[in-house]
């Protein structure tokens, strides 16, 4: 597994959920693990906030989930 690091200016919408999976589908392997992160990078330690799930349960609600918090890693699994 390569790392790999990107900066997305994603909106919590249907369309953007679709395109970022629509990204994950062509660009992973089926079965592979990718993380999403969501950071702001401060002084103060804030423990990640974690959302496990299929590609499939990528939606504009798991994007809303990932802008609420400072720090919020969501696990899709392709």
């Amino acid at each position: 597994m390569k790392p790999h690091r990107y900066e997305l200016d994603l909106r919590a919408t249907e369309q953007d959920a679709a395109l970022l999976r629509d990204y994950l589908r062509q660009s992973c392997i089926p079965g592979e693990q990718v993380e999403l992160w969501n950071l702001w990078v401060s002084d103060i330690r804030v423990r990640a906030f974690r959302l496990t799930g299929p590609l499939a349960d990528l939606d504009a609600d798991a994007l809303v989930q990932m802008a609420e918090r400072e720090q919020t890693c969501i696990t899709l699994t392709i």
